[in-house]
Formats: C-alpha cells, structure tokens, sequence
C-alpha cells in the first residue's frame, strides 16, 4: 500500500506572536496547510480566505479584489534565517493580469516582464483549484529550489491590497517510518467505521501531520 508523503508543517516560533500584536490591527494568522510527496517530488499547498476568493475582480488601482503570496526558502541552512535566502515567489495577483498561477525566480528582478512585482522570471506555471474558501495548487520541489521536500516560507492573502492574514512555517519530510506507523493507524481506523481506507488514511494524515493555523 503506497501512502502520499504528507510534510511535517512546523510554525516557525514567533509569528503568532506577531499575529497576535497585530490582531487590532486586522491582520489575522492564516489558515494554511502544505504536504510533501518526495516520491513524486511536488509539494501541494492549501490555504483559505474568509469568503470564496474573487482573483479576477480589481479596483481603480488594478489590486485584485482577493490575492496571496507564498514566499519561499529552499533547503535553509542550518543557524542561518530561516527564509533568509528566498529561491522561489508564488504570486496570486498574476491570475488577474494573466489568468495563470506562474511560479517565479526570487532573484534577480525581471525588469522586462511587468507582471513580475520587481521578483525573478518565472520558472513554471501550475494550475489551482479553488473549492469554496479553500484554494489548492502542486508545485514541483524543483520549481522550489528544494528538491528534497525541505523548505520555509511565508504566506499571506491580501484583500485589495491590504494584507489580512499571514503564516510562516516549514515543512520538513517526515521520516519512513513514520509512514508504517501511518498505516497501521489506518488499519485501526478501519475497524472502528471508516467507509473506505483512503478515507482513514486522509484523517490519520491529518490528525498526525498537518498543523492549521487560524481559525
């Protein structure tokens, strides 16, 4: 039985610290989750808005009435920042101007492409799925800059520009074993009334690897 390696999310110590000072602000934490699938070498990432986000309508201004941004380090150097060294932006204001979710090159700026944002040039393009609140994508560790499914980020939505929640975490590949200990969960899941295995082995993923932060 072949089980989807689920990447460890580990918020990084201090930004719900800095969510919480600036809650009267406006600015909440966000609700994000991101797995790891070493075997494939993608990474799928989920986040939700308070409201099915609207990426194509915009203001006088051309600011999306809903966006995001994922910034990423790849495989961060150990007793170094951990998203001191950004390999890869993910912007959603380019599904307004351009219709697609293009993954980019943090360094150096494309001054040619004004879709850019003043980041790198695109690596790739990915497509999304938005299902109510909930938006998902898979990216390639290789568009990362993480081929081995280790990275930190930080990710935010923006309401018209204005930034409403943000999250920094890092996801780190658990090891093999913890994946026979996955499965044995699964199996007992099963006894106690699970419809199917792969509705035991999404919950027993859940339950034991992806960490929400937010509401």
């Amino acid at each position: 039985m072949s089980y989807r390696r689920i990447a460890l999310v580990i918020v990084v110590a201090g930004v719900l610290g800095w969510a919480g000072s600036r809650a009267q602000a406006g600015v909440s934490v966000l609700s994000q989750s991101v797995s790891v699938d070493p075997a494939i070498a993608d990474a799928t990432f989920t986040l939700s808005f308070p409201h099915p986000p609207d990426f194509v309508s915009a203001d006088i201004h051309g600011r999306p009435a809903d966006s995001f941004q994922y910034e990423i380090a790849g495989d961060p150097a150990p007793g170094s920042p951990a998203l001191g060294n950004l390999t890869a932006i993910i912007r959603g204001d380019e599904i307004h101007s351009s219709g697609a979710l293009h993954v980019r090159s943090a360094f150096p700026p494309d001054l040619s492409d004004p879709s850019s944002g003043g980041w790198g040039s695109v690596i790739g393009t990915v497509p999304f799925t938005v299902m109510g609140d909930k938006l998902s994508f898979t990216v390639p560790l290789s568009e990362l800059g993480a081929p081995d499914g280790n990275f930190a980020y930080r990710a935010f939505t923006m309401e018209f520009g204005a930034t409403q929640a943000i999250a920094e975490a890092q996801a780190v590949p658990l090891p093999p074993a913890t994946w026979a200990g996955l499965g044995m969960l699964a199996i007992v899941m099963t006894g106690l009334g699970c419809r199917t295995v792969a509705a035991c082995r999404a919950a027993a993923v859940q339950s034991l690897t992806r960490i929400y932060v937010g509401r």
